[in-house]
């Protein structure tokens, strides 16, 4: 198998894993991504060596399918992103407000000890 169809083949396979991986995961997304980015690395060394019409043709349309995927993926990520924020601004908001309803009165003395 040509090197550029090796790294064809793994590029549409961790873009596949991406777009399929439960974000709830970060270890193997994580993984995944570091796979991924790692292929795109390999691939783009690949590109310098002199090759034939079909052959880049056939890469350049393979490449534009995994682009489609990785964009999908990229605004999952996205989603989940705004999605975990705004969890965690709702959380630290309520955080918030119970902490302030447990301060002491700064007028009130604690005879109590």
């Amino acid at each position: 198998m040509h090197p550029l169809e090796r790294a064809l083949r793994d590029l549409e396979i961790a873009t596949a894993a991406l777009a399929e991986i439960p974000l709830e995961d970060a270890v193997e997304a994580d993984a995944v991504l570091c796979r991924r980015s790692l292929t795109i690395e390999r691939l783009a060394g690949l590109t310098a060596a002199p090759l034939a019409v079909a052959v880049r043709e056939d890469a350049r349309q393979r490449l534009e399918v995994v682009s489609g995927l990785g964009h999908q993926a990229q605004q999952r990520l996205d989603r989940t992103r705004r999605q975990t924020l705004a969890e965690w601004s709702q959380w630290n908001r309520i955080y918030r407000a119970l902490g302030a309803a447990s301060r002491p009165d700064p007028g009130k003395v604690d005879c109590l000890g």
